[in-house]
């Protein structure tokens, strides 16, 4: 992978785990917010299976960029809600 690729979904994933949102060990979520704040380059990294590479190398890869190059996140607003009445949520 090249560097500047790895920059950019460092950089991303950084703008995530500084959001406080979620704790980045929940791939999904993180993956949610990626999504919704168009981060595409970490979307697509954790949609091939890649995502535990961020942690194996974050020491590494967090030293590569620059505090210009994280990105604005915006929180995501996740609404669970209990359905009493199965059927509900099936039709």
């Amino acid at each position: 992978m090249d560097v500047e690729k790895i920059k950019k979904i460092i950089a991303q994933y950084e703008a995530i785990r500084r959001l406080g949102q979620t704790n980045m060990f929940d791939k999904n979520m993180v993956q949610v917010i990626a999504y919704k704040n168009g981060f595409y380059e970490l979307t697509i990294f954790i949609e091939e299976g890649r995502y535990f590479e961020i942690f194996k190398n974050y020491g590494k890869w967090i030293k590569m960029i620059d505090e210009s190059d994280i990105p604005e996140a915006k929180p995501v607003r996740c609404e669970w809600e209990l359905v009493e009445d199965f059927e509900e949520v099936v039709e």
